[in-house]
C-alpha cells in the first residue's frame, strides 16, 4: 500500500481526526518500523561495504534509506507519532528517515540510494 500524500501526517482525517481505514493500517504499520525501509539494492551495498571496509571489532549499524516512508517532514512525523520523545541529538531535516544512519554513512561510507 503507498503511503498517503505529503500534505500532512494524517492527510485523509476526518473532521474529528480519524484516519479513513486504510491510511490508518499503513500508519500503525509504518510507525511499528519508525517509517524506515531499504531497498534490496542498498542492502546489498551495505553488506558489500561492511565487507569491503577495514576496521576493527563489530559495529552494530542501521541500514535505512535516507527519507522517511510517509515522505512527510520529519519533526511534524515524530511530533504526530512519537509526542513523548522530545529529545533528539539533531535537528531533523525536511523528510529525513527517523532512524539514523550516520554511523553507517561514516564508517563504511553507507550511501542509500533508492526509495522505497
Amino acid at each position: 500500500m503507498a503511503p498517503p500524500s505529503a500534505s500532512s501526517p494524517c492527510p485523509t482525517a476526518n473532521a474529528d481526526g480519524q484516519l479513513a481505514d486504510a491510511d490508518t493500517r499503513w500508519f500503525i504499520g509504518a510507525r511499528a518500523n519508525f517509517f524506515a525501509a531499504v531497498d534490496d539494492r542498498d542492502t546489498t551495498q551495505a553488506i558489500i561495504k561492511g565487507l569491503d571496509t577495514d576496521f576493527a571489532g563489530a559495529h552494530p549499524l542501521f541500514i535505512s534509506q535516507a527519507v522517511n516512508t510517509a515522505h512527510i517532514d520529519a519533526e511534524r512525523l515524530a511530533g504526530a507519532f512519537f509526542p513523548d520523545t522530545t529529545a533528539r541529538r539533531r535537528a531533523l531535516i525536511g523528510d529525513e528517515g527517523l532512524v539514523g544512519i550516520d554511523r553507517a554513512r561514516d564508517l563504511i561510507g553507507y550511501a542509500p540510494a533508492h526509495r522505497y
